[in-house]
């Protein structure tokens, strides 16, 4: 029988990776790394970040389907990715950016269709010299960026290959050798393991790899460790980054039939005794976006970062008994997806989604378009840039919710 996630995890070879990783994390991020938290940053005054998804279709990684293009088009710049992070060079380049307080994060499938170095041997793979890596990453003018990984970098229902889920994992870990590989070609890409966390002045980032996340008990363990660490300053945003929103608007909306077998689709890898039938066969449906937010029940976020959907979108969610604010930014350059709206308003009834009389179309924003996020944040609020190829845009402010909590803390320190 099939290996569970489980057991590929707690195998002796991975653990030696594990520890592997974590020698050269604080090897390369030195004072930067935060000593009482694994895989954890402080990346100081960064405030302004570039969100861009489902982007990487250029060259051999992409197939023709996923890359939006005629095939002849996925080595050239007339592709979508290409388009898109040069829109968001040119937006830096008119609004004067100061690189220095910018970072891109690449919100998972960084590497269609088949994740980095598909090959059914890994020993030819090198980051320092593979050209699906120069094509989708170094040549694109991205800058100084954060990714993680999704459903595609792990290679789910590929093409080729092996089903077996030590396979797929190499295939997403070969993002983290990049990492540390210290060459010119990955300079500027980071990904300090599968899992990571990173704090500015204003906001405290939780990056997770949503795809194993609802079967993986040590990424869950140290989500719990980082985001309850006693020196955490509870006045930051809290953010999570996810390349799975927590609940979809479009065929992952838990009330499109569509939804019924996207579960099954993750766990035949890293749960292979599950059957179709194990997930709920009537609405509200169970994708894998509904077993991901069950599983983060217990964390209150104040905006969550996300791709998946190859679209634009931007609503209020329910989640952990607080209105947060979900962002969608999966139009990076894969084949643009049309939302199927008539489902959306059974979302609202049920108080999935939360109405907002700021938004669009009855309460969300959704534009079916390739383009990105630009995200800048402040102390009270975070405002969201929506732009999009052919010259659309769209400004959204999130306002920070106080807490109990928060509010107390800062009444301590007034009296202090």
């Amino acid at each position: 029988m099939a290996r569970t996630l489980h057991e590929v995890l707690t195998s002796a070879d991975y653990r030696g990776k594990h520890e592997r990783y974590s020698e050269q994390f604080v090897n390369k991020y030195n004072d930067m790394a935060d000593e009482g938290n694994a895989f954890s940053l402080n990346l100081g005054n960064i405030e302004r970040f570039d969100l861009i998804g489902c982007q990487g279709i250029t060259g051999w990684s992409g197939s023709a389907w996923n890359s939006s293009s005629r095939a002849k088009n996925m080595f050239t710049k007339n592709n979508r990715q290409w388009q898109v992070a040069n829109l968001a060079s040119e937006k830096r380049n008119e609004q004067g950016v100061d690189v220095e307080n910018t970072l891109t994060l690449l919100l998972g499938d960084n590497f269609y269709s088949d994740g980095l170095g598909y090959k059914k041997w890994f020993s030819r793979w090198n980051p320092a010299t593979s050209t699906t890596f120069n094509y989708n990453f170094t040549r694109q003018p991205y800058g100084r960026s954060y990714a993680i990984l999704g459903n595609h970098d792990w290679g789910l229902w590929s093409h080729g290959g092996s089903d077996d889920c030590k396979y797929k994992l190499q295939l997403a870990l070969n993002q983290v050798e990049a990492c540390y590989d210290d060459s010119a070609q990955t300079r500027q890409w980071n990904m300090p393991y599968r899992y990571y966390h990173f704090t500015t002045e204003k906001a405290d980032f939780y990056c997770i790899d949503s795809s194993a996340y609802p079967y993986d008990e040590d990424q869950q363990s140290w989500l719990r460790e980082v985001y309850d660490r006693p020196n955490k300053n509870t006045q930051k945003w809290q953010i999570l980054i996810s390349h799975h929103p927590l609940i979809g608007l479009g065929k992952r909306n838990p009330f499109n039939p569509k939804a019924i077998k996207d579960a099954y689709k993750y766990s035949k890898y890293f749960d292979p005794g599950k059957r179709k039938t194990d997930f709920r066969q009537q609405a509200p449906y169970q994708p894998h976006n509904d077993l991901l937010k069950c599983a983060l029940s217990d964390f209150a976020f104040d905006v969550i970062l996300s791709a998946h959907d190859h679209t634009l979108a931007g609503y209020y969610i329910n989640h952990a008994n607080k209105k947060t604010f979900q962002v969608v930014s999966g139009g990076g350059g894969a084949k643009r997806e049309e939302t199927t709206r008539r489902y959306i308003n059974n979302l609202i009834d049920s108080n999935y989604v939360v109405a907002d009389a700021g938004l669009e179309n009855g309460g969300y924003f959704l534009q079916d378009q390739y383009g990105y996020v630009c995200m800048h944040v402040d102390d009270e609020q975070i405002d969201f840039d929506y732009y999009w190829i052919g010259g659309g845009e769209k400004h959204i402010t999130v306002q920070k919710q106080r807490n109990a909590q928060q509010n107390e803390a800062e009444n301590l320190h007034l009296i202090e």
